[in-house]
């Protein structure tokens, strides 16, 4: 027969044990959260740069076709840095997106009224490419603050969050 005492051992040793492997699972989902938030950044920081390049070439497409067509777009667009897009929470990269955003209307308004452009095949072919792309980020941007969530969900759990407290992990934001 055991005693009480080792009773009690055993017992606080398999809360401990218990405690430890909780952790253990806590940081693993940590960790994958991590991982695919910065899979997500690099995919996302792509698909920004490659947005950039289809509404510079459909600047281009569009000043060929003969539209009436203001410069400042295409400055707009050159202005914008594509380093700015790897750091995805600066104001600087919230102003990019939203130029981005502000040109591709824009322009699309423009073409809308030209009959010309709307019968031009590389024209065509380049909204498609821009369209997909606009998917694509909305799509990964989804996908990120998903993780976003899961990754801030874990590290203020709260048998645990202490231990990321002292870790000093702190919680992300959401892009919008």
């Amino acid at each position: 027969m055991l005693e009480w005492y080792e009773i009690l051992i055993i017992v606080i040793g398999s809360f401990v044990l218990l405690y430890v492997l909780g952790f253990i699972v806590n940081l693993a989902f940590v960790a994958t959260f991590k991982r695919k938030i910065n899979e997500h950044r690099k995919a996302i920081t792509i698909v920004l740069t490659q947005k950039k390049e289809a509404l510079l070439n459909l600047v281009l497409i569009m000043e060929k076709s003969d539209s009436k067509l203001d410069p400042r777009f295409f400055a707009l667009l050159q202005d914008i840095d594509e380093n700015y897009f790897s750091k995805i929470y600066s104001i600087e990269t919230k102003k990019a997106r939203e130029t981005l955003s502000y040109v591709r209307q824009e322009l699309a308004g423009i073409s809308n009224k030209s009959n010309d452009l709307q019968k031009n095949e590389e024209f065509k072919l380049s909204i498609a490419s821009i369209n997909s792309l606009d998917e694509q980020f909305r799509v990964l941007l989804a996908s990120y603050n998903a993780d976003i969530i899961g990754y801030n969900y874990w590290i203020a759990f709260k048998p645990y969050r202490y231990l990321f407290l002292l870790n000093k992990t702190e919680k992300k934001d959401l892009i919008s």
